[in-house]
């Protein structure tokens, strides 16, 4: 669709067909007058242009609609509701690409030059911990979007990341408990760096060699760290971030609490990301499937606390999973339920006929009485069942 810039609409003009913020945010249907309140609205929130799929017809009222009539007028809370989201989708792109790209700087620099800029990791931490506190939902939603990366530690570092400091903040741990948190995620692979890249890209299953070999990158990121002088509670993390609260885990097949709450956290967040990615050697698990085995069959591998603490941060339905509803309609799970995870706000994408459902409409599934989710699908699924 060609875009209409905002600055040139005129009051009382329309579409002969809907209009759309994006190739996905409808804005008006056809034949709806441009009012100046929408136009006033479009340019605050900083909308440069819109698309049309019909043509602009300027200066005359649509056929069958008084201008005086404005009941079939998009209302401006809807209006509000579809910027702000569009707004916020945008700001979680933009900011999880930098961060995609800042974290792949800090690994090829160190490669290069074994360096580490410290205080500016800290700095970035610290803006991932507003990004989590404003929009938690938002930001746990990065399992939908594809990072333009081939070496998958990249984002696993992010997504660690961003995980284990919502984990803290639901925690309720003090601001620099949650820094050193955050800082200990971002860098808990730094010792992959020193694995060659055609081992953990391999496709097929690794050797028993190959596995010692991959193993070590544990103690090489712990001494990685500790050359820079970082604090033990950080560094150790990289150390135990493959330690399992039963004892299965590695290098040093630790117990229960015999390795940090930090280690625990990141060692659940790290496990959680790795699951529900693709790899070479792998495909994604569901992210639903991938919790329930943590809460069934995995419970004792890894911290009771940390483990609830992430299913309230997530949901039972993670948030950006496709799941159908007990009315047979289909959506995207959209927002957490604080009070009962197993219940999770859902943004409706297709009604129970399969018509597409394109004003956002946004339901709460409920234990008694209303709505439930009765399955989950992937996105090529979706287009399958429609």
């Amino acid at each position: 669709m060609e875009g209409i810039l905002v600055r040139d609409l005129k009051v009382n003009s329309f579409f002969t067909d809907e209009t759309f913020l994006d190739n996905q945010y409808i804005l008006m249907a056809a034949e709806i007058p441009v009012s100046l309140d929408m136009v006033n609205r479009l340019q605050n929130w900083r909308f440069i242009q819109i698309y049309p799929k019909g043509e602009l017809k300027e200066n005359s009222a649509p056929p069958n609609l008084h201008l005086s009539d404005t009941s079939s007028q998009l209302p401006t809370a809807t209006l509000d509701k579809t910027i702000q989201e569009k707004e916020k989708q945008t700001r979680l792109i933009t900011n999880y690409f930098d961060l995609i790209t800042f974290t792949e700087g800090i690994f090829s620099h160190f490669k290069q030059k074994k360096e580490l800029n410290l205080p500016e990791i800290t700095t970035k931490v610290k803006e991932m911990i507003e990004w989590v506190k404003a929009e938690r939902d938002y930001v746990l939603s990065f399992t939908s979007l594809k990072h333009p990366v081939t070496n998958y530690n990249i984002p696993h570092s992010v997504n660690s990341a961003l995980l284990a400091i919502a984990i803290g903040d639901y925690q309720k741990m003090p601001p620099h408990k949650i820094i050193e948190l955050g800082t200990a995620a971002l860098l808990h692979e730094i010792g992959m760096v020193n694995i060659p890249e055609e081992l953990y890209m391999k496709e097929g299953a690794l050797t028993e060699k190959e596995k010692k070999t991959m193993a070590t990158h544990t103690l090489w990121g712990y001494r990685i760290l500790k050359s820079f002088s970082v604090p033990e509670n950080i560094a150790e993390v990289t150390l135990n971030h493959h330690e399992r609260s039963d004892g299965t885990g590695y290098p040093r097949r630790l117990v229960g609490d015999n390795f940090s709450t930090y280690s625990r956290i990141v060692s659940l967040a790290c496990s959680y990301d790795s699951c529900i990615s693709k790899r070479p050697f792998k495909q994604p698990i569901d992210g639903h499937k991938t919790l329930l085995q943590f809460l069934t069959t995995h419970k004792l591998k890894y911290d009771d606390k940390a483990l609830k603490s992430m299913v309230f941060c997530l949901s039972i339905f993670p948030l950006g999973t496709y799941v159908q509803l007990s009315d047979k309609s289909k959506g995207v799970v959209y927002k957490t339920n604080p009070e009962d995870p197993k219940f999770p706000a859902v943004k409706l994408l297709y009604s129970k006929t399969g018509e597409k459902i394109e004003d956002h409409q946004v339901v709460q599934t409920l234990p008694e009485g209303g709505l439930k989710i009765i399955g989950t699908f992937s996105p090529e699924e979706l287009k399958e069942r429609r």
